[in-house]
């Protein structure tokens, strides 16, 4: 068996953070985060706040009597939408635009400015709607499934990279 140099050690210890940390692995982990955060909503439950350092997870604040009769009246056409449930699905247009960056070790998930159907843009929306409903943030127990995510990654590299 052959001994290991420093510069070996190195060496395998920069394929690993390449493998584990590059771009294609970020966006697949950014990925997995949006759709974390979509499956929570669209189960009808947000955060306490998307604005603190460990949000919690809650029920999204019901929809108004007014609101829900417009929603049955005129119809939703979100694939998880309900026009009494308040899941931020009444057209799926806001969670379905959820856009992943990724770059070497970095990735960011974000709510583009884009342009919606009825003239808003996805960032009004979502803005207005985080008000109330505040939904953009992960909870400690999804934190932790990401990190879960990024050591599973990191076996399996040095599995690979032995």
């Amino acid at each position: 068996m052959a001994e290991k140099t420093l510069a070996d050690i190195g060496k395998f210890l920069d394929d690993v953070q390449r493998s584990v940390f590059g771009k294609e692995t970020m966006q697949v982990v950014g990925e997995q985060i949006a759709d974390i955060v979509k499956k929570r909503v669209k189960s009808g439950y947000g955060v306490n706040s998307d604005t603190a350092d460990k949000p919690s997870q809650r029920k999204l604040a019901p929809l108004s009597e007014s609101y829900k009769k417009a929603r049955k009246r005129l119809g939703v056409t979100g694939s998880f939408a309900s026009p009494v449930i308040s899941n931020l699905t009444n057209t799926g247009q806001l969670l379905d635009s959820f856009s992943v960056k990724a770059k070497q070790g970095e990735v960011t998930v974000s709510i583009p400015n884009t342009q919606r159907k009825d003239g808003l843009t996805n960032r009004e929306v979502a803005d207005y709607v985080r008000e109330k409903r505040p939904f953009f943030a992960l909870t400690s127990p999804e934190v932790k499934i990401v990190e879960q995510i990024i050591r599973d990654k990191i076996r399996t590299s040095f599995k690979k990279n032995l």
